[in-house]
């Protein structure tokens, strides 16, 4: 926009538009039905419904196990109580590391446990500590776990203290509390879960290329309908673009909005690649479903 000011006269400022500006991310999705409520989704996908826990823990010890994580701590702790050559300013920051590891261990522990640990169904709520006016009022609450089996429906409970703040004890609270669910070992012996961050950047890492990108990509859709282009093996038009420049393009402000640190260098081409790997790979596993339906009814 320019400003425009006339020294010879005391009228008004005059304003002229030397181009028109380009809406903002949000008027653009505002202008395709897409509102507060559409973006709390669009929250949940990229932040809120991603494992932040393992994916914080898979980035900070690579391919190590938080089982492998909980014995190094173990080894440190019982090296430092027999240890007389480390300061004591060195010991407190070896201290600091070993307890900040167990914490990260044990919470991603815990956010794999839930809801299903082999073949248990797990919950867990927050124990009202009193209540005012028939209303419950949670101050430092216990969280009550429940353990359901699926095959006999046998039923365990445990409780972990709230009064633990993170540290040592709270970490030996959930290590008690699945002890007494009789789900230790089962804890800790997981198998490994499927790698979510890679040595590549972190826009190429699968949580995001093979979970949040995808379900992203999915959800906002429909939302850009745009006439397709017809491939040499279609004869006629009868389908909306699988790839709508608009699309791409809101798609690549969101992420990089939500996840700046993440995807500020992200190219459109790079973002584009991704959605074409996920049809294709949505393809391939329609046909072997298509395959095996056909297989499975020709007896």
């Amino acid at each position: 926009m320019i400003i425009l000011l006339d020294l010879r006269s005391s009228g008004p400022v005059k304003y002229v538009a030397s181009k028109r500006e380009q809406p903002g991310i949000f008027e653009r999705l505002e202008s395709r039905g897409i509102g507060g409520a559409q973006y709390v989704q669009i929250k949940r996908i990229l932040t809120l419904d991603l494992p932040q826990t393992t994916l914080f823990f898979q980035n900070q010890f690579g391919s190590n196990t938080p089982s492998r994580v909980l014995r190094l701590v173990n080894k440190w702790r019982q090296c430092l109580r027999s240890d007389f050559i480390v300061p004591e300013e060195q010991r407190k920051d070896l201290e600091k590391s070993i307890a900040g590891a167990e914490i990260f261990a044990w919470n991603a522990i815990i956010e794999a446990s839930f809801p299903e640990l082999g073949s248990w169904k797990l919950t867990r709520m927050l124990v009202p500590t009193t209540s005012e006016e028939g209303r419950a009022r949670y101050i430092q609450p216990d969280i009550k776990i429940t353990a359901v089996h699926e095959g006999t429906g046998e039923t365990r409970v445990a409780a972990v203290s709230g009064t633990k703040a993170p540290g040592p004890e709270w970490c030996e609270s959930w290590r008690k509390a699945f002890e007494k669910l009789g789900l230790l070992e089962l804890v800790l012996t997981q198998d490994a879960q499927r790698r979510l961050v890679s040595p590549k950047g972190p826009q190429a890492w699968p949580i995001y290329t093979q979970v949040a990108i995808p379900r992203l990509y999915e959800f906002l859709l429909p939302f850009y309908p745009s006439k397709g282009h017809i491939t040499a093996k279609e004869e006629t038009f009868t389908r909306d673009a699988y790839y709508p420049r608009d699309l791409l393009e809101d798609m690549l402000a969101i992420l990089r909005a939500e996840q700046p640190q993440f995807f500020e260098r992200t190219k459109l081409h790079q973002l584009k690649a991704v959605v074409q790997r996920y049809r294709a790979r949505r393809n391939t596993q329609s046909i072997k479903t298509a395959e095996n339906r056909k297989t499975s009814t020709s007896f």
